[in-house]
């Protein structure tokens, strides 16, 4: 069952965040992490999700998998899913500096 707030039955969020210590290759390695949802429509509080990440490169894309459980806040304890692909870095910028950004477009699943 998918999870919805009585007062935001749908909502789209946002988010960003920083890899510390990530390079061209280790962008692509599996570890663990906490993110926290701030939702677009206020009703719902900020849902905090703990996960376990996977990464593959596909077709020239980096498609990141995380799948856990909300922790605090809204949607908490649902089971939590959150899929994210966006372009590989800039091979040229990982052969002097590395690359500084990826940005990925994505969904996320509450209440599987």
């Amino acid at each position: 069952m998918q999870q919805t707030h009585p007062a935001a039955p749908t909502g789209g969020y946002h988010e960003s965040g920083t890899a510390h210590d990530a390079t061209c290759t280790s962008i692509l390695s599996s570890g663990t992490g906490t993110r926290v949802f701030t939702w677009d429509d206020p009703a719902p509080a900020p849902s905090t999700f703990t996960y376990s990440r996977s990464t593959s490169r596909v077709a020239g894309t980096i498609v990141v998998l995380a799948s856990g459980t909300i922790t605090a806040g809204s949607f908490a304890p649902s089971r939590a899913t959150s899929q994210g692909t966006g372009l590989q870095p800039d091979v040229t910028a990982c052969l002097t500096d590395g690359a500084s950004t990826l940005n990925a477009v994505g969904a996320l699943i509450i209440g599987l």
